[in-house]
């Protein structure tokens, strides 16, 4: 991805915690739930489908980029808002909401598969 002059992020309901060990795997960015181990989650605490738009939008204007340019992957509900704002979009092992909302959809257990389809896409 790097090679290509290309950017991942990853945008997640999960815990901060877990997903920024994605960038020790080569994404260039994660944001998560903002939880700690043994507290009260409150609802400030987690990211909204609307944070995930928010997310991407500013992450675009940051690299020059246009929403053309960029693909987005998703399987939950939460993802249904930046499926419809970005014209390129993956269903990765989905919803059928979400199914119905993608560009092209992706079944199996191996995630470069997904990324090839989300490739051809540009």
């Amino acid at each position: 991805i790097r090679n290509r002059g290309e950017y991942s992020t990853v945008i997640s309901q999960s815990p901060q915690f877990f997903v920024e060990r994605l960038t020790g795997w080569g994404a260039d960015s994660a944001f998560g739930a903002q939880v700690a181990l043994r507290s009260e989650v409150g609802p400030e605490s987690l990211l909204s489908a609307e944070d995930k738009v928010s997310i991407v939008s500013k992450l675009l204007a940051e690299y020059g980029l246009a929403e053309g340019d960029c693909v987005a992957y998703g399987d939950s509900t939460s993802d249904i808002p930046l499926f419809g704002k970005l014209p390129n979009t993956v269903a990765v092992n989905a919803s059928p909401r979400v199914r119905e909302l993608a560009t092209i959809e992706y079944e199996g257990s191996d995630l470069r598969g997904a990324y090839v389809l989300g490739r051809g896409l540009l």
